[in-house]
């Protein structure tokens, strides 16, 4: 876990109101065009408890310390999570909206400002990875019906190792908004009226207390999820690239559930699995890209 003074320091140096607002949209319209529908889709194809694949349990165990299943498994779960989750970015762009500042910089900021850059930059990463988790366990799942003894196969080494060394990230991110919208709106309206700044907040927060400036708990997300507010200039390149990786993963989860559909009923169909290496194809081209951009600015993200 990182000082707070480390984070504030990791932002680009001034960001604008309006930053905040266009993260909020583009993470609104991925919920909406995507990931939601994605869930929605793939509830309907894995309704049991348990998968077939030890990849795809493995991850459902993970994730089932942080959500609850009620009889279900993460991705039923989610179904029902993910909807709820938009709510809950429009109460935080509407409090971004109401900044009385238009710049933001990283050695003085406010307290409202701080949580919601750190809540805006959760749920992106909560919009961003939870297609990458379902891309392996429907490849898992699909590869185990299809009797490869390669549960994995199909993906890079590096994008199975994102998925792991993140699940838990995902679960935590997921937890932290397992609040409702007035219990959101409300601890956002009693953060205090100070302003902090990289030089000053591990000071300001052994004064004023932890708990009075990061009551969302948002220390226990690790910092630069979202690298949208550390690249500074590089910005629209990243938000150009990521949206189209988003496309593309949609596309992909879309070809991957019609191939575990064929597989299931014994009949596979060659043009699909051409449609779903093409697309991996692409993904990979296109995470390989994200992931020198992050590399190069020494951020996290997805």
């Amino acid at each position: 876990m990182k000082k707070l003074s480390d984070y504030l320091g990791s932002l680009s140096e001034l960001l604008t109101r309006r930053d905040l607002e266009e993260d909020a949209n583009q993470t609104l319209d991925i919920l909406r065009t995507k990931v939601i529908p994605q869930y929605e889709q793939a509830a309907t194809v894995f309704k049991a408890a348990n998968f077939q694949s030890e990849s795809a349990n493995n991850i459902n165990k993970a994730l089932g310390e942080y959500v609850k299943y009620r009889g279900g498994n993460f991705i039923t779960a989610l179904n029902k999570i993910l909807p709820t989750l938009q709510g809950k970015v429009e109460k935080v762009k509407a409090v971004a909206e109401l900044s009385k500042e238009n710049d933001i910089a990283n050695t003085a900021m406010s307290v409202v400002e701080y949580n919601v850059i750190r809540l805006l930059e959760t749920a992106a990463f909560i919009a961003d990875f939870s297609p990458k988790v379902l891309n392996l366990v429907v490849t898992a799942e699909s590869n185990k019906v299809a009797g490869n003894s390669i549960e994995i196969d199909g993906l890079t080494p590096a994008f199975v190792d994102d998925v792991k060394t993140k699940i838990a990230t995902l679960g935590a991110a997921i937890n932290l908004f397992d609040v409702t919208e007035k219990q959101l709106e409300d601890t956002l309206k009693a953060l205090p009226d100070l302003t902090i700044g990289k030089n000053d907040i591990d000071a300001v927060m052994q004064t004023v207390g932890r708990t009075k400036i990061d009551p969302f708990q948002t220390r226990f997300i690790p910092p630069g999820l979202n690298p949208f507010y550390h690249f500074g200039r590089y910005v629209a390149e990243y938000q150009v690239e990521r949206y189209e990786r988003l496309k593309d993963e949609s596309k992909m989860l879309e070809f991957k559930l019609l191939n575990y559909r064929n597989l299931q009923s014994g009949k596979p169909d060659p043009k699909i699995e051409k449609a779903i290496e093409l697309t991996q194809e692409r993904l990979d081209k296109s995470n390989f890209k994200l992931a020198k951009m992050k590399e190069k600015y020494g951020v996290e993200g997805v």
